[in-house]
């Protein structure tokens, strides 16, 4: 369990260190705009909507309420309603999760990408894959 949580340390501070411009470590957000400035920030660390949040990329963890809908998002994104965006890598978790390219896993009740993902759950749609609907697992790369 060590070696996890070590792993995981040096994985974050890789992040940190190779984002460039302004960036914040931590973001609180109320909906894109409040606070001020804060949808245009990247973030490399943690993104937390109260109850929504979206603006520019995260590097680490989006969390909301009801929307996580940052356009970029490399590491976890979760919401208890939806999550959306264009691009994502990593693990996308919610009820309902929508991005046009997934890079890795999406996990929910409705699972919707325009091109590639790895999907586990009751609806999967990857629109521009061969198999366009699978229940349960459906995946393209």
């Amino acid at each position: 369990m060590k070696k996890f949580f070590a792993v995981v340390a040096v994985s974050l501070l890789g992040v940190f260190s190779a984002s460039a411009g302004e960036w914040d470590i931590f973001s609180l957000m109320f909906t894109e705009g409040i606070p001020a400035g804060s949808a245009q920030t990247q973030v490399c660390g943690f993104k937390i909507g109260a109850p929504f949040c979206g603006g520019a990329p995260v590097y680490g963890l989006e969390a909301a309420l009801l929307w996580a809908a940052s356009k970029e998002a490399y590491g976890i994104k979760c919401s208890v309603i939806a999550t959306g965006g264009e691009k994502a890598a990593g693990l996308q978790l919610s009820l309902v999760n929508l991005i046009k390219d997934m890079s890795g896993l999406q996990l929910g009740i409705v699972n919707i990408a325009d091109d590639t993902g790895f999907q586990l759950g009751l609806v999967n749609i990857i629109r521009n894959s061969p198999v366009k609907f699978m229940p349960i697992i459906n995946c393209r790369f």
